[in-house]
């Protein structure tokens, strides 16, 4: 994907106030192809998702070029290939965004972005299935079976993002690649035993944060569940 300037110049909204603002008009458009809309959500949020990473890991990185660009590629690579979603405010796109970067940023070996591209492209989600990421409303209808699936395996793909780099690492290496305890264990420095073990909690924690979401919406997940 080329990359286009951002106005890096213009101030990001502050990230603590709930907006009635644009956000899920924007993300709608993007999620149809509006290229416009794609620059704007990147325009707003990398000024202040660039300020955060460099207030709390910029010297891992040798320049703010460098962290600007990593940042960037990162929200690029995750709003291309990651589920689409719908949020009504801001303050929640922002909150989602900063645990995606972040998320990158200790993923020493870059193992899930690759996995992420991969899986996009050879098992796509229906254009239709599109995650409500704040809190359930009662008032919406129930989805068809077929739309339930697609849903059930966009909301694993989210929850999947925000999961601890390393319990993600065993899931998709078991879930996704299919490989043996034996070769999880070889590939990440623990025995066979600890593999299994590594791979149950992981699956567990998976299954709660997609309940969470599920049942209270993302801000309940982001809130209590913070990055270690």
């Amino acid at each position: 994907m080329s990359r286009e300037p951002t106005g890096l110049s213009r101030p990001a909204p502050p990230p603590d106030e709930v907006l009635s603002d644009d956000t899920a008009q924007l993300l709608g458009r993007w999620r149809n192809g509006d290229r416009a809309a794609f620059d704007a959500i990147l325009r707003d949020a990398l000024p202040w998702l660039t300020a955060h990473v460099d207030r709390r890991l910029g010297d891992r990185l040798r320049s703010h070029e460098e962290l600007e660009d990593f940042v960037q590629d990162a929200l690029v690579d995750f709003l291309t290939y990651g589920p689409g979603f719908e949020v009504r405010s801001r303050r929640l796109l922002y909150a989602l965004l900063k645990r995606i970067v972040e998320n990158v940023l200790r993923d020493k070996n870059d193992y899930y972005r690759a996995k992420r591209r991969t899986r996009s492209v050879e098992r796509p989600l229906p254009s239709d299935s599109v995650l409500q990421l704040d809190p359930p409303r009662a008032d919406v209808q129930s989805p068809s079976r077929e739309l339930r699936k697609s849903e059930d395996e966009a909301r694993v793909r989210m929850a999947l993002e925000l999961m601890d780099p390393e319990e993600r690492q065993v899931l998709v290496m078991r879930e996704w690649d299919q490989l043996t305890f034996a070769k999880i264990g070889a590939e990440i420095g623990v025995s066979e035993p600890a593999a299994r073990m590594r791979s149950h909690r992981a699956m567990m924690r998976l299954s709660e944060i997609v309940h969470r979401m599920e049942e209270k919406g993302l801000a309940d997940v982001l809130d209590t569940e913070p990055p270690r």
